[in-house]
Protein backbone atom coordinates (compact mmCIF):
# COMPACT_ATOMS: atom_id res chain seq x y z
CA UNK A 1 0.00 0.00 0.00
CA UNK A 2 2.97 2.33 0.94
CA UNK A 3 4.30 1.48 -2.62
CA UNK A 4 1.20 2.67 -4.24
CA UNK A 5 0.58 5.57 -2.42
CA UNK A 6 4.00 6.93 -3.01
CA UNK A 7 3.80 6.15 -6.74
CA UNK A 8 2.23 9.43 -7.72
CA UNK A 9 5.26 11.47 -6.58
CA UNK A 10 7.39 10.20 -9.44
CA UNK A 11 4.59 10.95 -12.09
CA UNK A 12 4.72 14.58 -13.18
CA UNK A 13 1.55 16.88 -13.06
CA UNK A 14 1.28 17.27 -16.91
CA UNK A 15 1.68 13.49 -17.66
CA UNK A 16 -0.47 12.54 -14.74
CA UNK A 17 -3.25 15.36 -16.33
CA UNK A 18 -2.47 13.92 -20.10
CA UNK A 19 -3.24 10.35 -18.37
CA UNK A 20 -6.27 11.73 -16.86
CA UNK A 21 -7.53 12.86 -19.81
CA UNK A 22 -7.13 9.85 -21.86
CA UNK A 23 -8.08 7.38 -19.02
CA UNK A 24 -11.35 9.01 -17.75
CA UNK A 25 -12.29 11.77 -20.48
CA UNK A 26 -14.56 11.50 -23.12
CA UNK A 27 -13.44 9.00 -25.43
CA UNK A 28 -11.12 7.87 -23.47
CA UNK A 29 -10.25 3.96 -22.19
CA UNK A 30 -12.81 3.38 -19.37
CA UNK A 31 -15.31 5.07 -22.01
CA UNK A 32 -13.70 2.73 -24.26
CA UNK A 33 -14.28 -0.23 -22.30
CA UNK A 34 -17.47 0.74 -21.26
CA UNK A 35 -18.99 0.77 -25.06
CA UNK A 36 -17.16 -2.43 -25.85
CA UNK A 37 -19.01 -4.08 -23.06
CA UNK A 38 -22.63 -2.86 -23.63
CA UNK A 39 -22.74 -0.65 -20.52
CA UNK A 40 -23.87 3.00 -19.98
CA UNK A 41 -21.33 5.79 -20.47
CA UNK A 42 -20.46 7.49 -17.01
CA UNK A 43 -19.94 11.29 -16.65
CA UNK A 44 -16.53 11.90 -16.78
CA UNK A 45 -14.84 14.33 -14.10
CA UNK A 46 -13.13 16.20 -17.15
CA UNK A 47 -13.44 19.57 -17.49
CA UNK A 48 -15.50 19.87 -14.34
CA UNK A 49 -14.62 21.08 -10.93
CA UNK A 50 -14.11 16.93 -10.00
CA UNK A 51 -10.85 17.31 -12.63
CA UNK A 52 -8.51 19.20 -10.81
CA UNK A 53 -9.92 18.44 -7.02
CA UNK A 54 -9.26 14.56 -8.40
CA UNK A 55 -5.86 15.79 -10.01
CA UNK A 56 -4.62 17.45 -6.87
CA UNK A 57 -5.66 14.23 -4.62
CA UNK A 58 -3.49 12.74 -6.49
CA UNK A 59 -0.72 14.75 -6.75
CA UNK A 60 -0.53 15.78 -3.10
CA UNK A 61 -1.09 11.60 -1.85
CA UNK A 62 2.64 10.48 -1.55
CA UNK A 63 3.48 13.34 0.83
CA UNK A 64 0.49 13.40 3.39
CA UNK A 65 0.95 9.81 3.28
CA UNK A 66 5.04 10.27 4.26
CA UNK A 67 4.11 12.69 6.73
CA UNK A 68 1.58 10.17 8.31
CA UNK A 69 3.54 7.65 8.38
CA UNK A 70 5.72 9.30 9.76
CA UNK A 71 3.64 10.48 12.63
CA UNK A 72 2.63 6.88 13.09
CA UNK A 73 5.95 5.80 13.54
CA UNK A 74 6.32 8.19 16.79
CA UNK A 75 3.28 5.98 18.48
CA UNK A 76 4.79 3.49 20.71
CA UNK A 77 3.35 -0.35 20.78
CA UNK A 78 3.27 -0.01 24.41
CA UNK A 79 0.71 2.94 24.20
CA UNK A 80 -1.35 0.40 22.03
CA UNK A 81 -1.63 -2.02 24.01
CA UNK A 82 -1.72 -0.85 27.32
CA UNK A 83 -5.00 1.15 25.95
CA UNK A 84 -6.20 -2.60 24.45
CA UNK A 85 -5.37 -4.29 27.75
CA UNK A 86 -7.61 -1.76 29.79
CA UNK A 87 -10.58 -2.41 27.01
CA UNK A 88 -10.42 0.57 24.66
CA UNK A 89 -12.09 -0.12 21.43
CA UNK A 90 -11.06 0.89 18.20
CA UNK A 91 -12.94 4.07 18.43
CA UNK A 92 -11.14 4.87 21.52
CA UNK A 93 -7.86 3.61 20.93
CA UNK A 94 -8.18 5.94 17.98
CA UNK A 95 -9.76 9.15 19.04
CA UNK A 96 -7.58 8.94 22.69
CA UNK A 97 -4.29 7.62 21.85
CA UNK A 98 -3.64 7.33 17.78
CA UNK A 99 -5.06 11.62 16.97
CA UNK A 100 -3.62 13.31 19.73
CA UNK A 101 -0.01 11.56 19.05
CA UNK A 102 -1.09 12.10 15.41
CA UNK A 103 -2.14 15.86 15.35
CA UNK A 104 1.61 17.63 14.72
CA UNK A 105 1.59 15.29 11.60
CA UNK A 106 -1.91 16.40 10.40
CA UNK A 107 -1.32 20.12 10.64
CA UNK A 108 1.83 19.14 8.79
CA UNK A 109 0.16 17.78 6.25
CA UNK A 110 -3.06 19.75 6.10
CA UNK A 111 -0.10 22.83 5.82
CA UNK A 112 1.71 21.33 3.17
CA UNK A 113 -1.49 20.56 1.01
CA UNK A 114 -3.09 23.89 0.94
CA UNK A 115 0.33 25.53 -0.11
CA UNK A 116 0.96 23.35 -2.55
CA UNK A 117 -2.17 23.92 -4.13
CA UNK A 118 -1.48 27.61 -3.96
CA UNK A 119 1.16 26.94 -5.86
CA UNK A 120 -0.47 24.69 -8.74
CA UNK A 121 -0.98 25.42 -11.86
CA UNK A 122 -0.70 22.42 -14.34
CA UNK A 123 -3.50 20.31 -12.92
CA UNK A 124 -6.20 23.13 -12.48
CA UNK A 125 -5.55 24.72 -15.98
CA UNK A 126 -5.36 21.45 -17.91
CA UNK A 127 -8.35 19.44 -15.92
CA UNK A 128 -10.37 22.63 -14.86
CA UNK A 129 -13.67 23.34 -16.85
CA UNK A 130 -12.61 26.65 -18.94
CA UNK A 131 -9.04 26.40 -17.93
CA UNK A 132 -9.19 28.30 -14.46
CA UNK A 133 -6.76 30.83 -13.13
CA UNK A 134 -5.19 30.07 -9.91
CA UNK A 135 -4.31 33.05 -7.61
CA UNK A 136 -0.58 34.08 -9.16
CA UNK A 137 -1.56 34.40 -13.27
CA UNK A 138 -4.90 35.89 -12.33
CA UNK A 139 -3.56 38.93 -10.01
CA UNK A 140 -0.90 39.11 -13.05
CA UNK A 141 -3.33 39.70 -15.18
CA UNK A 142 -5.30 42.08 -12.87
CA UNK A 143 -1.86 44.22 -12.52
CA UNK A 144 -0.65 44.07 -16.51
CA UNK A 145 -3.93 43.73 -18.62
CA UNK A 146 -6.74 45.56 -16.16
CA UNK A 147 -4.29 48.06 -14.92
CA UNK A 148 -5.75 47.74 -11.25
CA UNK A 149 -2.82 47.65 -9.21
CA UNK A 150 -4.90 47.97 -6.11
CA UNK A 151 -6.75 45.14 -6.37
CA UNK A 152 -3.76 43.38 -7.41
CA UNK A 153 -2.34 44.35 -4.08
CA UNK A 154 -5.19 43.51 -2.01
CA UNK A 155 -5.23 40.02 -4.07
CA UNK A 156 -1.60 39.41 -2.99
CA UNK A 157 -2.69 40.59 1.13
CA UNK A 158 -5.67 38.18 1.07
CA UNK A 159 -3.74 35.21 -0.44
CA UNK A 160 -0.68 35.82 1.43
CA UNK A 161 -1.98 36.34 4.79
CA UNK A 162 -3.96 32.95 4.11
CA UNK A 163 -0.87 30.89 2.93
CA UNK A 164 0.61 32.00 6.03
CA UNK A 165 -1.73 30.92 8.34
CA UNK A 166 -0.89 27.72 7.43
CA UNK A 167 2.73 27.96 7.37
CA UNK A 168 2.16 29.19 10.81
CA UNK A 169 0.84 25.66 11.74
CA UNK A 170 3.62 24.15 10.23
CA UNK A 171 6.25 26.26 11.95
CA UNK A 172 4.44 25.98 15.28
CA UNK A 173 4.79 22.09 15.21
CA UNK A 174 8.33 22.05 14.06
CA UNK A 175 8.58 24.63 17.01
CA UNK A 176 6.51 22.16 19.13
CA UNK A 177 8.27 19.00 18.32
CA UNK A 178 11.67 20.52 18.97
CA UNK A 179 10.81 22.01 22.67
CA UNK A 180 9.96 18.03 23.44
Amino acid sequence: VQGLAIFPMFVPSIILSFAFIRVLGPNGMVDLLLNAGGLPKIRTPYLTPWGPVIGLVWDNIPLTVLILLSGLGNISNQAIEAARDVGAGRLALLWHIILPRLSNSILVAISFAVLGIFSAFTLPYILGPAAPEMMGPFMQRTFRELYDPQTAITQAVVTFVFCIVFGLFYVRSVAKNRAA
